[in-house]
């Protein structure tokens, strides 16, 4: 046998080797959850999956989870960039350290919108955030747990939050504890009510800019330590025990000016004003 024909006949082998062997499956960039789901379905809208957890584990960084009715969908941990549609209806009770817990990449984006996060009373956290690039959290509900969302981190974000409410918490409805580089989060049209404290920055580093927003019923409003700075504007700040404390380890709360600051038993004076340049 010539080594030409050898050759050819190796070169046959090789591709006829090539075309039997599957081809790896990508992630999908959308993937869907149901309460009559199952995560070991491959959560595609015909086959969804039963939790967020399942379908995290399906979809491709980047990528969409849908819910496509009401139900509980468990805890989740994040470490990805990804975004969550769940319509107004896509439920957690939390049950461990978190209803979602976001440890992600520097540049990673995070997205959630229409979720309700219940504690059903539990000592766990709504929304946990230690890292990541951006947070989105938009027309959201987070009640009944002891800490609403918790913003923790040593890395530089940005976080916006709008109509969203996060209600009967037992400590912090709204943290931020940031040094350095520092953390801002955006406040506009969200209700912070019947809490330990509505809206807290701690640390050096943590900015919190509230817009269009109401504070009422917590024991603190506005509370700011270890040097953060919280700016209100054209916002509700009544019915609080305390509107807004400065505590000793120093800070900075201040107004616009345009904002509703009545009916709190102490501290019901405006904040200092500023200007928004």
């Amino acid at each position: 046998m010539s080594n030409k024909f050898s050759l050819a006949l190796l070169g046959t082998a090789f591709v006829c080797l090539a075309l039997a062997m599957p081809t790896q499956a990508q992630a999908p960039i959308r993937v869907f959850v149901s309460g009559s789901g199952s995560d070991s379905n491959n959560c595609s809208v015909a086959a969804p999956c039963r939790t967020f957890q399942g379908a995290y584990s399906a979809v491709a960084a980047g990528g969409e989870i849908d819910v496509l009715d009401p139900a509980g969908y468990g805890d989740l941990t994040i470490g990805k960039a990804l975004s969550i549609q769940g319509h107004g209806y896509g439920g957690i009770t939390a049950t461990g350290s978190a209803g979602i817990t976001i440890s992600a990449g520097s540049s990673d984006a995070i997205n959630l919108r229409g979720l309700i996060i219940d504690g059903a009373g539990s000592s766990s956290n709504g929304i946990y955030f230690t890292s990541g690039g951006t947070l989105n959290i938009q027309d959201c509900v987070v009640r009944n747990i002891y800490t609403g969302v918790w913003i923790y981190t040593g890395g530089s974000s940005q976080l916006f939050m709008s109509d969203t409410i996060v209600s009967d918490i037992g400590a912090g409805a709204i943290t931020v504890n940031a040094g350095t580089p520092p953390v801002t989060l955006y406040l506009n049209d969200v209700e912070a009510d019947n809490s330990y404290s509505g809206v807290s920055a701690y640390g050096s580093g943590a900015f919190i800019d509230i817009r269009n927003s109401s504070i009422s019923g917590n024991s603190y409003g506005l509370y700011a330590n270890d040097g953060a700075v919280i700016h209100l504007s054209a916002s509700n700040l009544t019915g609080n025990f305390r509107g807004w404390t400065i505590d000793t380890g120093g800070g900075s709360i201040e107004s616009t000016g345009d904002n509703l600051i009545d009916d709190n038993s102490n501290d019901n004076g405006a904040p200092p004003t500023f200007n928004y340049q």
